[in-house]
């Protein structure tokens, strides 16, 4: 009996004395603690020149204090534009909610400039922008604004223009027409003018169809500012949700 129970213990023994396998995620993380980082790109470390008491010298000490000056005044800028930019939102939804309601009174635009002014005199000005010449409609939105108007009317304060521009990718192709002789498809046509594109052999046909692309985008018809109540009615809810739906074509903004 003491023999098998010695037996036990002399596998057990090996069993223990066997190599433990290796961690290869452990390993992974010793190996990368022994790999220094390398620095990408070009380090200027600042001189260190020390006067007779063994302190950094006076324009020394302005370098190295410089760097701390640049990167506190950086923090500074971003701290009060965060705080500018949360004063103007909370500005700007109170102003739209009295432009709207003045608008909805006047049946009309009220008159500007807009200044909000506090109690101590000082003030702000709120700026109403028409860009709906300049910036497009999204489908969403012209959506929206069928539910807001009605099919028909949203209609008439939606247009569509057709917008040409020169195809980039056949410009850069190398022209495949018989005529061509090495030149791209660019420069071929921008030595014709565009009635003669169709005449030209230089062109393969796909090519001549292709070179000119066609977007089509929506934009507010202009002086829809101006026609917004008579358009939704002396509603200032409903002119507020008009602006809104509207985006940046009639913009909206605070300024000192």
């Amino acid at each position: 009996m003491s023999t098998a129970t010695g037996t036990r213990k002399r596998r057990r023994s090996k069993k223990n004395d066997a190599p433990a396998k290796p961690n290869l995620f452990a390993a992974a993380g010793e190996k990368e603690k022994e790999e220094p980082k390398k620095e990408k790109g070009t380090v200027f470390h600042l001189p260190k020149d020390l006067d007779s008491e063994g302190k950094l010298t006076v324009d020394t000490a302005r370098l190295h204090d410089a760097v701390e000056e640049v990167a506190e005044a950086v923090a500074d800028e971003k701290a009060a534009k965060n705080r500018g930019n949360a004063a103007k939102g909370l500005l700007g939804k109170h102003a739209l909610c009295r432009y709207t309601r003045e608008m909805a009174k006047l049946a009309v635009l009220p008159p500007g400039p807009i200044t909000l002014v506090n109690h101590e005199g000082a003030g702000v000005t709120y700026v109403v922008q028409d860009k709906s010449q300049q910036n497009s409609l999204d489908e969403k939105q012209i959506e929206l604004l069928k539910k807001q108007l009605g099919p028909t009317l949203a209609a008439k304060i939606v247009v569509s223009r057709e917008l040409f521009f020169f195809n980039v990718k056949t410009l850069d192709e190398k022209a495949a027409g018989e005529a061509a002789e090495g030149e791209n498809v660019g420069k071929v046509v921008f030595e014709i003018v565009s009635e003669a594109i169709m005449a030209c052999d230089k062109l393969s046909d796909e090519q001549k169809t292709a070179v000119i692309g066609k977007k089509t985008k929506n934009y507010l018809a202009e002086n829809t500012l101006q026609r917004i109540p008579e358009l939704v009615g002396a509603n200032a809810a409903k002119i507020q949700l008009f602006l809104e739906t509207v985006g940046s074509a009639i913009v909206r903004y605070i300024k000192p």
